[in-house]
């Protein structure tokens, strides 16, 4: 199926201008001989509020809606993953995985490739799924995901449009929800306190975004 190509094309130009694509993954860098747990921070805007937050097993899972909105008829969502314990998960595994989720929920559904790189000195991707017609729901569902995988953890944030369920093009998003969502992306930040390879905010290191 030939979906969205002209949409993929436009978000790697913002991958690319947000720093969150283009640098292959360095995979070589030494760990630190000693080093405390790492930790994260998740910014969102304003209109976005926290509904729900559960554990399954070593993954968190926080989910938020914009204002307004509630878990059911939602349009618009936020879903947090912290994959606790879990390293070295290629980031085309995760993919696949996601694909293979929309796939089984939805009469027909694609992704985009990956973009990589890195952030904060961690290995960082990017793709994008579309979901033609939920089998459950009827509305059609268009998702951007953003693995970071730390030395402790897995993390990963996806933003999600429902929207009327499509064909061989999703609609439209509109261009200031893109920018919003590739923020909330790139909104998701991980560090290592006392590590020159994945510094905190103000501690000096050699992080490579």
């Amino acid at each position: 199926m030939r979906l969205w190509h002209r949409t993929i094309l436009a978000l790697a130009a913002l991958l690319t201008a947000a720093g969150l694509a283009g640098a292959a993954p360095n995979t070589a860098s030494a760990q630190d001989p000693v080093r405390p747990e790492e930790t994260y921070a998740f910014a969102l805007p304003d209109r976005w509020q926290e509904v729900n937050r559960t554990r399954q097993g070593n993954v968190d899972i926080i989910t938020f809606l914009p204002g307004g909105q509630t878990m059911q008829g939602w349009r618009d969502m936020v879903i947090l993953q912290i994959y606790r314990d879990m390293t070295a998960v290629p980031a085309e595994s995760l993919r696949e995985r996601s694909l293979n989720n929309a796939q089984a929920a939805c009469e027909d559904a694609t992704a985009s490739g990956l973009q990589t790189g890195l952030s904060n000195g961690y290995p960082s991707a990017f793709w994008a799924t579309a979901c033609t017609r939920n089998k459950q729901t009827g509305l059609g569902e268009v998702a951007y995901f953003r693995s970071l995988q730390g030395n402790d953890n897995l993390y990963m944030v996806q933003r999600v449009w429902s929207m009327p369920a499509f064909g061989a093009e999703p609609p439209t998003i509109p261009e200031a929800e893109k920018r919003e969502a590739i923020g909330i992306l790139s909104g998701l930040n991980v560090c290592q306190p006392g590590s020159r390879q994945h510094p905190c905010p103000g501690q000096p290191g050699e992080a490579q975004r």
